[in-house]
């Protein structure tokens, strides 16, 4: 038998089509990256790694919480029974979507997605309250936290946790006394913060403000209003 009958004899084709294999994830599960958040010990005073990832194949019926205590024990993080940790989205502002990852917005993770573990809105809000609250904070500092506040305030569960420690009261403090007075800049600051946390439903209405609040936002505005006509004047 020569060569090419050999290698005839050999090979066989096959008897049935072969069957094409589905490789796509079935719809309930997305896969991704988490990112550990490189400011993670500013809002907690526990060690961490200062940079790490791992990849994670994520159930939409996984318990959002247990899927936390899962990557952070992954990512060998100090374990709290408190409410510590938290996922938030990469890049996202008050777009009315939320920055901290919830059962009520996780479906708008996609496949491939990147997600930041970080602390939790609760964490978030007692270290921003704390520090706005520091009456050695300089003017340069406040700024950033003020920042930092405005970014988040569109969030419902910052939102929610801010309101239960008292932040939304301290606003209204710093408002009604004058206490950034003589810093414009500050003043609008806080004024912007307290207009998107009064925009989530069911925390606080306008109808609950305090007469005072109102009469001094009044009072703002007209004074600003009589400064600049005596600017035209002149």
């Amino acid at each position: 038998m020569g060569p090419d009958q050999l290698g005839a004899a050999h090979f066989h084709t096959a008897s049935k089509p072969l069957k094409e294999v589905d490789i796509r994830l079935p719809e309930n599960l997305v896969k991704g990256a988490v990112k550990l958040d490189p400011n993670l010990k500013k809002y907690l005073s526990d060690e961490f790694p200062a940079e790490s990832n791992t990849n994670v194949t994520w159930a939409y019926n996984e318990v959002l919480t247990d899927l936390i205590t899962r990557l952070s024990i992954e990512l060998k993080l100090p374990q709290s029974e408190r409410n510590t940790y938290a996922l938030k989205f990469e890049d996202r502002g008050n777009d009315g979507n939320g920055v901290f990852l919830t059962k009520e917005n996780r479906s708008l993770v996609p496949q491939g997605f990147i997600l930041i573990l970080t602390a939790s809105p609760e964490c978030y809000a007692h270290n921003l309250l704390g520090r706005l609250r520091n009456p050695s904070v300089h003017t340069g500092d406040l700024r950033t936290t003020l920042t930092e506040l405005i970014a988040l305030c569109g969030d419902i569960s910052f939102a929610a946790q801010f309101m239960r420690i008292g932040g939304y009261d301290y606003i209204f403090e710093v408002i009604e006394k004058g206490l950034c007075a003589d810093s414009v800049s500050s003043q609008s600051r806080f004024l912007q913060a307290l207009l998107l946390l009064m925009d989530h439903p069911g925390l606080l209405y306008w109808s609950q403000v305090s007469d005072e609040f109102v009469s001094k936002i009044a009072e703002n505005i007209t004074g600003r209003a009589k400064q600049e006509d005596n600017t035209l004047l002149k």
